[in-house]
């Protein structure tokens, strides 16, 4: 390729101007000539060098003019010197440097947001990338993108989210290696970017030295010749902030403008990054909760496993695992079938097929079930409850709860055959007058079956239809006075038979369970 006459670019460097000039990118121009994008990032500091440019828009667009006059003027004709033809000339490399550098814009935040969205880059790396396209875009020497935060006061601040490395001595180099990854915070309002967070506005500075807004530079800090800062809005609220300095010529509201899209995409990056910061601090909540909880399941007697509706393993507790004879990590069985280790588990209890059984009539009716019976073959009694888990009308999974009966259930079948054994009729009934405990005395002098007389109320099996009114407002009175003239006491009372037969009897009432809801013992002897 052949510069053009009088052209500054030579061999690679036109090669770059052309394809910039053909809309591409730094990286596309890099892919083409198969060379290193810092490679082309050398060339442009030559080629602006060469054309003493203030960017690469610049440069294009006047290698571009060059080019077209060229091109006319190597024909002698009396139209080629023509001032209006030249005029012509100048008004399309105008608009087509107007033409490029909204291309360049365009291609710059595309090529940003694909990374990000492709996964390449997170929030970091794409704020690095933004700002280092600003700088490019701008020409401008180094510059910080920031988040505007606020203090325990409520006065504003900003901590960056990219910043260029522009230490100056050790010092601060050390301390920007120490900060750049968590950010630098800065709270100086009394500075050019101070204003921007006061006054919520553009700030222009192109004399930074004589601004009275400026609040100085630390001894040894590079120079600054010209500084923007813009401050970057959500609806009504400033968000973050773009600073940049030291673009060769200053800064004016073309740039701002020109830059807003670019502005745009620093909003939503920001606000990404709150979004996030607010899913880490759920995520780290529910972590804790869920190592609480885990915790306090573990260091409890009784056992916990829950199943989702396809029957995979969701939570399960260490009593869980010990009942089953194992001591692994619960978290090692998450997802497994929980149909296929119940199965393998079959040799663990007294009755398998029983127990197989029943837990598919639970699964399959879907209603809540509370103090079934397990029996292990080592001799442990477990009450089971089932609980489906609901959200609305939909079953999320199931909740199984074994507790050990082991020592309750030995001591009271001990205690039932003692009762059952016992001449005496023995009868439990609850604060409602229902039976709960039928020995074998009552069912022969009263005539009835335990099965018969569990859950009925004692007035209709045992108390003559005249007195049951009587009965049933004694109980009333004293489940609210907690009051009465015959508890403790041996007293003579006539009852009934099932078969409508009266028989005078001793009676002997007691509360056995004096909270809320007291239940009762009656030793009946006849008379």
């Amino acid at each position: 390729m052949r510069a053009p006459r009088g052209s500054k670019a030579t061999g690679r460097e036109l090669q770059v101007l052309e394809l910039a000039a053909e809309g591409n990118t730094d990286k596309q121009i890099a892919l083409i000539l198969e060379i290193s994008k810092d490679t082309v990032a050398s060339y442009w500091r030559r080629i602006l060098l060469k054309y003493d440019a203030v960017s690469r828009t610049e440069v294009v667009t006047r290698h571009a003019r060059e080019k077209a006059l060229a091109s006319v003027t190597q024909f002698e004709t009396p139209a080629a010197s023509d001032s209006r033809l030249r005029d012509e000339v100048d008004s399309r490399t105008r608009a087509q440097a107007s033409e490029l550098a909204q291309r360049n814009l365009v291609q710059a935040i595309t090529e940003c947001s694909m990374e990000f969205i492709s996964g390449k880059t997170g929030y970091p790396d794409a704020f690095e990338h933004h700002l280092n396209e600003i700088l490019g875009l701008t020409q401008s020497e180094y510059g910080f993108l920031a988040e505007v935060k606020y203090d325990e006061a409520g006065a504003p601040y900003i901590k960056t989210h990219a910043i260029t490395n522009i230490a100056w001595n050790k010092e601060t180099r050390s301390f920007y290696d120490e900060w750049k990854d968590q950010g630098l915070e800065f709270r100086n309002l009394e500075t050019l970017f101070g204003r921007v967070l006061t006054t919520r506005q553009v700030v222009y500075a192109n004399d930074p030295t004589n601004d009275p807004r400026r609040g100085g530079l630390p001894p040894g800090h590079p120079a600054m010749t010209a500084f923007l800062g813009i401050p970057v809005f959500n609806g009504e609220e400033m968000v973050g902030m773009i600073g940049i300095a030291n673009r060769p010529g200053g800064y004016d509201e073309a740039v701002v403008e020109y830059l807003s899209p670019m502005v745009s995409s620093v909003a939503n990056y920001i606000l990404g990054v709150r979004m996030e910061q607010v899913r880490r601090m759920i995520e780290q909540h529910l972590t804790e909760s869920a190592i609480l909880i885990r915790t306090l399941t573990d260091a409890m007697p009784t056992a916990f496993l829950f199943e989702d509706g396809n029957r995979r393993l969701q939570y399960v507790n260490r009593p869980f695992l010990k009942i089953f004879g194992s001591d692994g990590n619960p978290m090692d069985f998450i997802g497994a079938d929980c149909a296929a280790v119940a199965e393998m588990s079959r040799s663990l209890f007294v009755n398998p097929d029983d127990f197989m059984a029943r837990v598919d009539e639970l699964l399959e009716d879907g209603e809540d079930s509370f103090g079934d019976i397990v029996r292990l073959t080592n001799g442990q009694v477990y009450e089971r409850d089932f609980v489906v888990v609901r959200q609305a009308d939909q079953v999320l999974g199931y909740l199984w709860k074994y507790h050990n009966v082991s020592a309750w259930r030995s001591e009271h079948e001990t205690l039932t055959r003692i009762l059952g054994a016992a001449m005496d009729a023995v009868i439990v009934i609850d604060c409602q007058g229902r039976v709960e405990f039928w020995n074998t005395a009552a069912e022969s002098i009263f005539g009835y079956s335990e099965a018969e007389a569990m859950g009925e109320h004692i007035a209709d099996l045992i108390v003559p239809p005249e007195y049951r009114a009587a009965h049933r407002a004694g109980l009333e009175r004293f489940m609210k006075t907690r009051v009465s003239h015959i508890m403790n006491q041996i007293i003579k009372i006539t009852a009934l038979h099932q078969d409508g037969d009266t028989l005078d009897v001793e009676l002997s009432l007691a509360c056995i369970d004096d909270g809320p809801e007291p239940r009762y013992s009656a030793f009946i002897r006849p008379v």
